[in-house]
């Protein structure tokens, strides 16, 4: 006998403590649907009274468990005369469709698409507990989602979902602690947007007017400190083009030994200094590449043009990356690695309009950069790198606290450790 829509066999949830209940998310929640009003119609969507919210608005939360507005509101005439459900404060939101498994807190009435998913509290519950519930159940929703263009999870799959029903006091003080969690991250992160904001201010001043001018003079590059330079790189550089012969490139008799092989990928994820690679060459990889030392600074001329990185360790690389070794008595490779990031749009631009966009060995040879004496390039170096070990410790520490988060949530909404509740809550 076929299966009907939304029938599947549960999955096992494995041993929850005594107090706690399994039930059927319709049991817990009324679950209702959405929908598009047309574009076209201005009365639907002027004056903007109301939030409609879309997968895409869900998207774009990251960490904050709550949706406070939208990138489009409805006015109440587009929400009476398309019955669309406008869900109260304090409802959840769930995308069901493409993608699948974005939840927030809605804290104002709320209407959406049809890309989502209100669900009302029947019960007495802490909605706040439940999005963080969704979030981590966002492989599973995923998983029963049906479709083959894009996935959809189905209002009567979602509806006859088991759930977990923690006793309600112990739902608020899980809430409660994961929210503490999410603020620490949230504020790490507002301490690394304030910091960014910072170092782009820092390099624009000091790539451009240095430290202490009071003359300046024109140049091809606009204005900069009377006693600076404009050269071409190729003046105080040796630059070369790494290199990998051999066709086909993925023949596997090439790789896995203990040769690092960075890929263009490997410079747009490190901050400055190259720690990792994804990819090794063998002693037979080696023989077809070229290994650039510790210290090399490297430029990615494909793909994302003008990302740039200091080698950490001795490794090969691509055609598609080139190695820039300077003339030490000229610049420090650790200034050029700042000046290249300023000029990153100016490199990008400076490549040919064609299907694969790429600069080459000559445009950087030739590619204008102004310069300071040395003893001022190590100032400016000084000051950026004050500011971008202060970016890797927030980093680290988000980093921390989004892991104590996963462990939090694994733990504390399967039940596998309980909290303390305090006895006013029961």
């Amino acid at each position: 006998m076929a299966k009907k829509p939304g029938e599947f066999k549960p999955f096992s949830i494995g041993k929850i403590p005594k107090d706690w209940e399994v039930k059927r998310l319709r049991e817990v929640f009324e679950i209702v649907t959405g929908t598009t009003p047309s574009t076209k119609n201005n009365e639907f969507w002027d004056p903007p009274e109301i939030n409609w919210i879309t997968p895409i608005d869900l998207s774009l939360q990251r960490n904050q468990p709550f949706i406070v507005s939208s990138q489009r509101r409805i006015s109440q005439k587009g929400v009476r005369n398309c019955c669309l459900t406008v869900i109260p404060e304090n409802s959840i939101i769930l995308s069901t469709r493409a993608p699948v498994g974005y939840v927030a807190l809605v804290k104002a009435p709320t209407t959406f698409n049809q890309g989502c998913k209100g669900l009302i509290p029947r019960k007495q519950v802490d909605p706040l507990f439940y999005v963080y519930y969704f979030k981590k159940q966002k492989p599973l929703l995923e998983l029963i989602s049906g479709g083959s263009t894009f996935k959809e999870l189905a209002k009567q799959t979602l509806e006859n979902l088991w759930i977990l029903l923690p006793p309600l006091p112990e739902q608020r003080r899980i809430a409660e602690i994961l929210r503490t969690v999410d603020e620490g991250i949230e504020k790490v992160e507002q301490e690394i947007e304030h910091t960014e904001r910072l170092k782009k201010a820092l390099m624009q001043r000091l790539l451009t007017r240095g430290i202490g001018h009071k003359e300046f003079k024109d140049s091809p590059i606009g204005k900069i400190p009377k006693d600076w330079k404009v050269v071409r790189l190729g003046e105080i550089c040796q630059l070369e083009r790494g290199r990998f012969a051999h066709r086909p490139r993925n023949d596997p008799n090439l790789y896995g030994g203990d040769i690092p092989f960075i890929q263009t990928g490997d410079i747009a994820e490190s901050n400055g200094i190259i720690k990792n690679y994804k990819q090794t060459l063998n002693a037979k990889g080696l023989a077809v590449s070229k290994l650039f030392r510790a210290g090399t600074l490297v430029i990615s001329i494909a793909g994302n043009i003008g990302d740039v990185g200091i080698l950490g360790f001795d490794a090969c690389f691509p055609d598609s990356i080139i190695g820039i070794k300077p003339d030490e008595q000229k610049a420090y490779s650790s200034f050029l690695l700042y000046m290249l990031k300023k000029f990153q749009v100016q490199l990008s631009f400076a490549a040919p309009r064609s299907t694969q966009r790429n600069i080459n060995l000559k445009i950087l040879n030739h590619f204008l950069v102004p310069l300071p004496p040395l003893s001022e390039q190590k100032e400016i170096v000084k000051i950026l790198l004050t500011v971008d070990r202060k970016l890797e410790l927030l980093h680290h520490k988000k980093e921390r606290l989004q892991k104590i988060k996963r462990g939090l949530m694994s733990d504390l909404l399967t039940g596998r450790k309980r909290v303390k509740v305090h006895h006013a809550e029961v």
